[in-house]
């Protein structure tokens, strides 16, 4: 899927595993979170999207931003949960982690053309 004319989004796949793992230690870039274990932190992540890119739950997709060359600028995940206020099915951005070096590209996320619909309904 074409978000502008030099980016592509593309679905990730087991491939992606490496560059997808590659990224994660970034997300300690803005300090983690106070509760966790760093180290428990990353091999948790590591294992939620190792089984992901294996298995593809429902109500799960992982997106790759390419440049016009397909160099990989980054990943965003994406999830369903449902509204505890109104019990409807929204959409949830899990993580999304730009490569370093793509920080002066736009990803290209286009987050209209990445509608969770598609994933909630299963397509």
């Amino acid at each position: 899927m074409s978000t502008n004319s030099n980016m592509q989004i593309r679905s990730a796949s087991i491939r992606d595993k490496e560059f997808i793992i590659s990224l994660l230690p970034r997300l300690e870039e803005f300090g983690p979170p106070p509760w966790p274990d760093d180290s428990q932190m990353l091999a948790t992540k590591i294992q939620v999207l190792s089984d992901m890119l294996i298995h593809t739950p429902p109500g799960t997709a992982i997106f790759i931003a390419e440049d016009d060359q397909s160099v990989a600028l980054g990943f965003i995940h994406l999830q369903t949960g449902k509204d505890y206020y109104y019990q409807e099915a929204h959409g949830h951005i899990a993580n999304i982690i730009v490569a370093p070096g793509g920080e002066e590209h736009s990803t290209g996320f286009d987050y209209p053309a990445l509608s969770i619909r598609p994933i909630a309904e299963g397509r």
